[in-house]
Order: structure tokens, then C-alpha cells, then sequence
């Protein structure tokens, strides 16, 4: 609010800062009322939860940040077999677009770039988690993921840099230096975002084009973070604004947005372009919600409230099981699922939820497997936690 009414020097990306008080202050009480509606979800299923639930979140699990992991040879194995799907991927989506192209998103083999955004993240964890008993392997390809996410515009590559940062953190001994390289990493972050964000308006796109704009661009690294901060902690609230007047939300596309299908199996490219404020700003998950009222608004986030509820006591148990991978991929998956709801589509943000219960489904069909994989350790006594 400091930023709306006292900063005078408007950042506006896509001029989208300027609207009106009764506007601005709605998609804040809108901000609110989801808050609330949340917290009561929590609630609601902290008192239907069965006792040993209750007991899971009333415990500490500060130890899940220590931990010692290496990766089974045959999971190393799995860590080269994926790096080259993604390269085969990439070639079939983007090819030699990766390096240099007329415009910013292309709209061909939508699947296979979703494909490999998806294996790319998983594989970051992978080495991230291996990084102590293979640092170069780890390096080398995660510097590729990098370079393909940079050549794609992704701003997933800042969640990458961060959770192969933070996951060599913890694997680590906590030394002043390592502490100090994760917070450089933190601000490399920053700067990095700044700077994806700051491609998208070049009259070419790529890989070369990217690289050779920091050469270029006379832009310092101080309005770069300015920048930064105002886009992730302020743009959003813009975003909603601009959905909340938009008027393209409807039960259909609410219907399709939720929808866990494909996207050409339920219609979502025949509504997708319907729900942008412009060709590079799609209107966020939050707007579309509000849209739909404050009756909808307090339901739909007591079921979020529920849902992440549900995934924390999960997060928990994987926790107090010795499965801490497991436990950090849904605690991240939930994360994402928070900062892209004030940037991106409603379809675009479910899809983290969705994604976390495919995790759990992976576990417990690993977790039958155990005797053979020693990977995943479940007590043969353990069935579902709730």
C-alpha cells in the first residue's frame, strides 16, 4: 500500500500500477477475504483430523533441515537418462529456436516443453541432492538445464537456481562460508528474475539474443533488484486488479482451469488467450477466483486451506519417516503454487497441487517396493497417515 500511495515513481510494467483507489483497495480486501477463508480451511482440518494427525502437526521438525543423502548408483543412473530427454525435448520443441527466434513463446509441441519444464525440475532435485558425491556431473548439468531455461525465457530457471542451492545447503555443514554462498545465491536470484523479465520486451528472443542484451543494456544492477522487488512483491496485486476488470472469468473457464485433463482435452486453448492482459501477462489465478465473487472466493479458499492442510501433514510424515527428498518436493511444489497464483492463470497454478499428488502417489507406489529399491523408507506397519 506504501508503494500505491506514497511511491510517486511508478515501476507500472505493462502500465498496469495505474487504477483507481476503489479498484486497488477491492483487490485487497479480495486478498483478505481469501486469507481468512484459508486460515479457516486450516482449521477445519486440524478439527476433523484424526489424534496422531493433530500429533504430526504439533511436532518440530527442524532436523528435516540436516540431512545426509546420496543418490543409489541406480538413481544416479536415472540423473544422465533424464538429462537426455530434456536435450531430446528441447530439440523437439524449440530446436534451433532455443538459440534465436522472432518472438518470445512459441505455440508448437506445448506438451514436450511442459514435458521437460516438469523433468527438468525434478532432475535439479536430483542434483542437487548428489551434489556432494558428484559436484562436476551436478555442475555441468545443471549449468545446461540452466542454459536451456535461459534460451526459453522460463522464470522457472530462478526456481531452479534457488532449490539447487538451498538443497546443497542443507546437505552441507553449515559453515559461515556456506551460509554466505546461499545468501549471494538468494540475491543472484533477484537479479536473475530481473533479468528474464527484462528480455521479453527485446525485439528478438533466444538464447544469443539474451546473452548479448548484457552487454548491451546500460540497466544497473541496483534498478534490476528495484525491479525485482517491486515484481514479486508488488506486481501481482496489479495483476488481480487488471483480472477483476477484465470480465473474461467465467464457470467455464473456472471449470476448465481446474480441470487436472489436458489442455486440449478440456478446451483450455480455446479460452487461454481470453484470459491474458496482453500477449505477455496472463491474468493471475487470485483475479480469476475474485471474479467469480466472495461467496465463491470464501469456498474456494477454505478448500486451499484444506488442501495444503492435507499436503503439510504429509509433508510431516514424510518428515518423521526418513523421506525428507519426498517431503521437500511437496513443501516446494506448495510454495510455487503460492507465487504463481498473483502472476499466473488459475490452470496454470492448480497444476503445482496436482503435481503434489502425483508425488505421493509415486511414493507409495515406491514405498511397495522397498525390500528391492531401498530408496523409499516406509515401516511395513505404516499405511496412510490420514
Amino acid at each position: 500500500m506504501a508503494y500505491y500511495y506514497f511511491y510517486e515513481d511508478k515501476i507500472s510494467l505493462y502500465n498496469f500500477d495505474f487504477i483507481s483507489n476503489r479498484l486497488f483497495l477491492e483487490a485487497i480486501s479480495f486478498h483478505g477475504l481469501a486469507l481468512c477463508a484459508f486460515c479457516l480451511g486450516v482449521l477445519l482440518y486440524y478439527d476433523f483430523a484424526k489424534p496422531k494427525v493433530r500429533k504430526l502437526f504439533s511436532s518440530s521438525f527442524d532436523s528435516a533441515l540436516k540431512f545426509q543423502y546420496a543418490l543409489p548408483e541406480s538413481l544416479k543412473m536415472m540423473t544422465h537418462i533424464f538429462m537426455c530427454v530434456i536435450i531430446l525435448l528441447c530439440a523437439f520443441s524449440y530446436g534451433e529456436m532455443l538459440f534465436f527466434r522472432a518472438e518470445y513463446l512459441i505455440e508448437k509441441n506445448t506438451t514436450f516443453i511442459t514435458l521437460m519444464k516438469l523433468l527438468s525440475f525434478v532432475t535439479v532435485l536430483m542434483l542437487g541432492v548428489s551434489y556432494k558425491n558428484q559436484k562436476w556431473i551436478s555442475v555441468f548439468y545443471f549449468a545446461l538445464i540452466m542454459l536451456i531455461a535461459t534460451g526459453t525465457g522460463s522464470r522457472l530457471a530462478v526456481v531452479y537456481l534457488l532449490v539447487f542451492s538451498l538443497l546443497i545447503f542443507i546437505s552441507g555443514n553449515k559453515s559461515g562460508f556456506s551460509k554466505f554462498y546461499l545468501g549471494v545465491n538468494i540475491v543472484l536470484s533477484f537479479v536473475y528474475l530481473a533479468f528474464l523479465m527484462s528480455v521479453r520486451s527485446l525485439s528478438t528472443h533466444g538464447l544469443i539474443p539474451y546473452v548479448g542484451s548484457v552487454f548491451t543494456d546500460s540497466t544497473d544492477i541496483t534498478s534490476r533488484l528495484v525491479f525485482n522487488v517491486y515484481y514479486t512483491f508488488i506486481f501481482g496485486i496489479f495483476v488481480t486488479s487488471k483480472t477483476l476488470v477484465g470480465d473474461a472469468t467465467t464457470w467455464n473457464t473456472i471449470l476448465i482451469s481446474v480441470n487436472p485433463l489436458p489442455g486440449k482435452w478440456v478446451g483450455w486453448y480455446d479460452v487461454a488467450n481470453t484470459l491474458r492482459a496482453n500477449r505477455f501477462a496472463p491474468y493471475s489465478a487470485n483475479g480469476e477466483v475474485f471474479s467469480m465473487g466472495k461467496i465463491f472466493t470464501g469456498v474456494f479458499f477454505t478448500l486451499i486451506g484444506i488442501a495444503f492442510s492435507f499436503m503439510e501433514s504429509k509433508m510431516r510424515f514424510l518428515f518423521k519417516t526418513g523421506n525428507r527428498v519426498f517431503g521437500f518436493i511437496i513443501a516446494i511444489l506448495c510454495i510455487l503454487f503460492v507465487v504463481y497464483s498473483f502472476e499466473y492463470n488459475l490452470r496454470s497454478t492448480m497444476r503445482y497441487l496436482y503435481y503434489s499428488l502425483f508425488v505421493l502417489f509415486i511414493y507409495q507406489i515406491l514405498g511397495r517396493y522397498v525390500y528391492k529399491m531401498r530408496f523409499v523408507k516406509v515401516p511395513k506397519s505404516t499405511k496412510s497417515d490420514s
